[in-house]
């Protein structure tokens, strides 16, 4: 596990990283209140967002420190929205090349399944039917 501690509006908050089940965990707290929770199934994906959650997390600490205030329920709101619209921003790249990857591979193997087929007899040709 790899955590990490920022600071926001005199605040400690606790980034961390951790293997889950098959899959692995990014996340942010408050002491005991999780404000934001990300899971991954392949580690590379999962390390990059950590490494850039930790940049969006420091860049909105800059760009919003003008709290003189104790931090409100409103500022953790803040936080954890901001945190969640970064982490679909990230998303949407990562399934984008998912989906780039899986159309070449399926279109490679519909061309090879084609050429294959011109080669098969009448005989080799196995139908699906309907198991009651």
């Amino acid at each position: 596990m790899k955590s990490r501690t920022f600071n926001y509006a005199g605040k400690k908050l606790k980034a961390y990283y951790k293997t889950a089940g098959k899959g692995y965990e990014v996340g942010v707290c408050h002491g005991t209140k999780t404000l934001f929770v990300g899971n991954f199934i392949h580690a590379n994906e999962a390390t990059n967002w950590y490494n850039l959650m930790g940049k969006e997390i420091h860049r909105f600490s800059r760009k919003f420190q003008g709290w003189n205030a104790e931090p409100t329920r409103f500022h953790w709101k803040f936080v954890s929205n901001t945190l969640y619209k970064h982490y679909y921003d990230f998303l949407n790249r990562c399934f984008g090349q998912h989906t780039k990857n899986f159309h070449r591979e399926f279109n490679k193997n519909v061309k090879t399944f084609q050429r294959m087929k011109r080669e098969w007899s009448p005989r080799e040709v196995a139908y699906t039917r309907r198991a009651a």
